[in-house]
C-alpha cells in the first residue's frame, strides 16, 4: 500500500503529542526500552537525563545546555511502507538544507542528516530502516558534526535496534476505537495502527483519510485555552463542555491542516488529543458530531493511564 502525504507526515512525528511549553515534568519511573539513560551517558557524554519515554519506543533525553536526543521507532505492516517512511525523512532533511552523509556500516538504508553550519540550532539525525522498522535518532543542540559523535550515534542506534521488538506497536485493533468506529468516520477497511496504549491511528490505503488519537502526561485548562487562544484567528471553534473544562474542537483552519478537525481535552492527569481527516474535504460540524460519541466512548480507557 503507497502511503499517503498525510499518512507520512503523520509518520514524521510519530503521533507523538508535543508536550505543553513550559511543562514541568518528573522523571519517568521506568528507562527507555530501547536504551537505557546509561548507555546514552556512556556514548554521549554529560548527565543525560530522561525525559520521557513510551513503551512503543519513542524517547527523549536532555543534558541541558549540552544537547537533547531524541528516540523514536515506526513499525509499518510491510516493508515497502517504512521505506516510504525512510525515503519521507530523507526529503525532508534535504528540503531543509540537511546535508545527507551514508552509514554504510550500518546498511544501504541508513544515513546520518547534518544541519548546515549557519543553522540557528545545530543538530545531527540517524535514520535506519531494517524490514518493517525505521528509528530514528536526533541530538539537537550540541556540536553534532563530529566523527566521534556520528560514531556515538551510530553505536546507540545499533543498541536500539537490536531491541526493536520491545517497542509495544502491533496492527489491527486498538483501546481507542474500533475497527467499525473507524471505517464509519473515514472509511471502509481502515489500517489501525496501536502505539502503546497512549497511541492509535487509522488509515484508508492510500488516500489521506485518517483517524489520530494520542496523549501526553501533562495537561491542565489553562494549557487547553493557551492553545484555543493561539489559534482563534485560523480555525473555527468549538467549546465541548461535555468533554469537560477547557474542552474544545477546531476545523477549517489555515492551509496545511485545513480539511482536519482537531479535538482537544483534560482526563484526569493527561491531554488527548483527536484528529480526524476526512481526505477528500474540510471536516466541519457533522463530522465533529459523529466524532464525539467515539471520544465519549474512549474516556474509560483514558482514565486508565498512567500518568
Amino acid at each position: 500500500m503507497k502511503l499517503s502525504a498525510f499518512h507520512r507526515r503523520t509518520c514524521l512525528t510519530a503521533l507523538a503529542l508535543a508536550l505543553p511549553a513550559g511543562a514541568a515534568l518528573a522523571a519517568p519511573a521506568a528507562d527507555c526500552v530501547l536504551l537505557a539513560r546509561d548507555e546514552v551517558r556512556a556514548q554521549l557524554g554529560g548527565a543525560y537525563t530522561l525525559m520521557s519515554q513510551d513503551p512503543a519506543g519513542m524517547c527523549s533525553w536532555s543534558s541541558g545546555a549540552s544537547g537533547t536526543l531524541m528516540l523514536n521507532l515506526l513499525r509499518r505492516p510491510v516493508a515497502g511502507e517504512a521505506a516510504q517512511v525512510f525515503d519521507a525523512h530523507i526529503a525532508a532533511g534535504r528540503d531543509t538544507g540537511q546535508q545527507l552523509v551514508a552509514v554504510p556500516a550500518l546498511g544501504q538504508r541508513a544515513s546520518f542528516l547534518v544541519s548546515p553550519a549557519d543553522a540557528p540550532m545545530q543538530s545531527l539525525s540517524l535514520i535506519i530502516q531494517d524490514q518493517t522498522d525505521t528509528l530514528t535518532l536526533m541530538l539537537y543542540g550540541a556540536a553534532g558534526n563530529t566523527e566521534d559523535t556520528r560514531r556515538a550515534l551510530a553505536s546507540l542506534g545499533q543498541q536500539a535496534l537490536a531491541r526493536r521488538a520491545k517497542a509495544d506497536q502491533s496492527f489491527g485493533t486498538c483501546e481507542w476505537f474500533t475497527p467499525a468506529q473507524a471505517a464509519a468516520l473515514i472509511g471502509p477497511k481502515p489500517q489501525i495502527h496501536r502505539m502503546g496504549a497512549r497511541h492509535c491511528s487509522a488509515s484508508v490505503g492510500s488516500t489521506s483519510a485518517a483517524l489520530v488519537a494520542m496523549s501526553s502526561p501533562v495537561a491542565s485548562v489553562e494549557v487547553l485555552r493557551n492553545m484555543k487562544a493561539g489559534a482563534a484567528d485560523s480555525c473555527q471553534q468549538v467549546d465541548l463542555p461535555e468533554l469537560g473544562e477547557g474542552a474544545f474542537a477546531q476545523h477549517h483552519c489555515a492551509a496545511p491542516g485545513h480539511l482536519a478537525l482537531s479535538v482537544y481535552l483534560q482526563v484526569g492527569t493527561r491531554q488527548v488529543n483527536w484528529v480526524l481527516n476526512p481526505g477528500t474535504r474540510p471536516a466541519g460540524a457533522e463530522d465533529l458530531k459523529a466524532l464525539l460519541p467515539v471520544i465519549q466512548s474512549s474516556l474509560a480507557h483514558a482514565e486508565r493511564l498512567k500518568p
